[in-house]
């Protein structure tokens, strides 16, 4: 399997960037739900439905075991793939997105400045959380499976009605396969990989 990771800094009119918590502004519409203290709610999200691989792979990112939650998912399939996916000799991928973040700051720590307690405003953190997440996947048997970490800027709007500027981290994983069958298979394989390596991290 592969597995690398980037950084995608530039202008905030250029790069991807993540709010938290954040809101479609649609009514009904998609907004953030915090999995990690109410990971009930994975069983309601339409993506955990569709796909039980996304369920349970959220369900580790977000557990006690883990020093992550989620903050956003999807998932995709794709038959046409770029010159680069032409390694994995396949016809067909599948594909999904998933925010993470560093868990929020235990409540023990509410009245410190919660800049000087938590990892989320770190950018060094973030790259070696990229770095070590790598490492381990690089162990993973062969798949026809690609993992890619993108370290971002995320801004947490905090419940005073402040914004602090930090960081999240974007994995990418696609399964490749001759149909959405084989593909999901890798993908599968892939996606529990990464969750692994998520709860093992210190």
């Amino acid at each position: 399997m592969d597995a690398d990771f980037s950084v995608e800094l530039g202008p905030p009119d250029e790069e991807a960037v993540l709010e938290l918590p954040w809101d479609s502004g649609q009514a009904n519409g998609p907004r953030y739900i915090d999995l990690k203290r109410h990971p009930e709610m994975i069983a309601s999200l339409s993506e955990a439905i569709a796909y039980p691989e996304i369920a349970a792979f959220l369900g580790d990112a977000n557990s006690s075991a883990s020093v992550l939650e989620t903050a956003k998912c999807d998932v995709w399939v794709d038959g046409e793939l770029t010159a680069a996916e032409e390694i994995y000799d396949g016809r067909c991928k599948l594909a999904a997105y998933i925010d993470l973040v560093f868990a929020a700051v235990p409540d023990k720590h509410a009245k410190r400045n919660e800049r000087e307690v938590s990892p989320r405003y770190s950018f060094p953190r973030h790259e070696q959380l990229a770095a070590a997440l790598v490492e381990r996947l690089q162990r993973a048997p062969e798949l026809s499976a690609a993992v890619e970490l993108i370290v971002r800027r995320c801004y947490y709007h905090q419940p005073g009605g402040q914004t602090e500027s930090g960081y999240y981290l974007t994995a990418y994983v696609s399964g490749y396969g001759d149909d959405e069958r084989a593909a999901r298979r890798q993908w599968q394989l892939a996606l529990a990989a990464l969750g692994n390596a998520i709860v093992q991290l210190p």
